[in-house]
């Protein structure tokens, strides 16, 4: 499936002009961890990139398409809106990356 970029409307500020951590301490729910989280953690979870879910949580509160469009290059957009691996995969590397670490066969 391809991933949607979202294209920067002609009157948002540009990404110069816009500072990244301008809504670091809003606040909102967060589905996947089941509590409220300041809008920094969703802006950063994923390696320093938003949590692909960033455009239905904030949608509401934040023009965040737009805030998504001005701070992240069309690559980086579509690293944030790849589907995350299912659990178990995710789960499995972590277990890999452990016996690694700790060499273990």
């Amino acid at each position: 499936m391809p991933v949607a970029v979202v294209k920067l409307p002609a009157f948002v500020l540009s990404m110069d002009e816009q500072q990244i951590d301008i809504y670091d301490t809003e606040e909102g729910y967060c589905r996947m961890l089941g509590h409220y989280v300041p809008f920094k953690y969703c802006r950063t979870v994923k390696d320093g990139l938003p949590c692909h879910r960033v455009l239905d949580c904030w949608f509401e509160r934040l023009p965040v398409e737009a805030f998504i469009a001005a701070n992240y290059s069309e690559d980086e957009q579509k690293k944030i809106f790849e589907q995350p691996q299912p659990k178990i995969a995710s789960l499995l590397e972590i277990i890999k990356r452990a016996k690694k670490n700790a060499n273990i066969p």
